[in-house]
């Protein structure tokens, strides 16, 4: 007996059909529910250059595709904003796609999860930001939770804020700027008892 054993994620991508199919399709749903929920599925990544790319599993085509440092400014040249490429995994929740972006006016930008379509931008945090948006939820409240970076190395240099952000506009609900890491990298992450842990 021959048994094949693939990552997750590749199964789902080549095998989405046939996958939501077998699960689905039992007597209550038809074959046209199959192909709206295998179509349902798309896959979003953002390449080192900056392309943010969104798949339809089923079809395997390219959906739709944006590229962070012209549609933003992104300056991937300068040694303070994003010079060694963009590093993350976009946050998908509830029809958007939430992207940290590494320039001089903007944190995060929420898109349209069907068309890319940019819906708001939330205002510059930092210098530097290698981490992704946080999805938690604070006081009942559903938000983004990013961070941003200090402006050199200095003991004495300018702070980067850490902030919650609105998921309806991108308005920054609260912030500090009691933050100096100079490369922020692991995202926050959501704790009991409406904490965020940050390192």
């Amino acid at each position: 007996m021959l048994v094949l054993a693939v990552p997750a994620m590749v199964g789902l991508v080549v095998l989405a059909r046939p996958i939501v199919q077998l699960i689905f399709e039992r007597h209550a749903f038809l074959p046209s529910d199959t192909v709206a929920t295998a179509a349902a599925l798309q896959w979003y990544a953002v390449g080192l250059v900056g392309d943010l790319y969104c798949f339809d599993i089923a079809s395997r085509a390219l959906v739709w595709r944006r590229n962070l440092p012209k549609d933003f400014s992104i300056e991937q040249t300068n040694p303070n904003r994003g010079s060694w490429g963009m590093a993350q995994s976009p946050v998908v929740h509830e029809g958007k796609v939430y992207v940290g972006l590494q320039c001089t006016d903007h944190s995060v930008a929420a898109l349209n999860a069907a068309n890319g379509e940019t819906l708001w931008t939330a205002p510059m945090l930092g210098w530097q930001d290698y981490t992704i948006p946080a999805l938690v939820t604070l006081d009942g409240v559903e938000q983004l939770v990013m961070l941003g970076s200090a402006k050199t190395l200095a003991p004495d240099s300018e702070p980067g804020k850490i902030a919650g952000i609105s998921l309806k506009d991108g308005a920054i609900l609260w912030s500090t700027d009691m933050w100096r890491c100079y490369m922020p990298i692991a995202p926050a992450q959501a704790l009991p008892g409406d904490r965020v842990l940050i390192s």
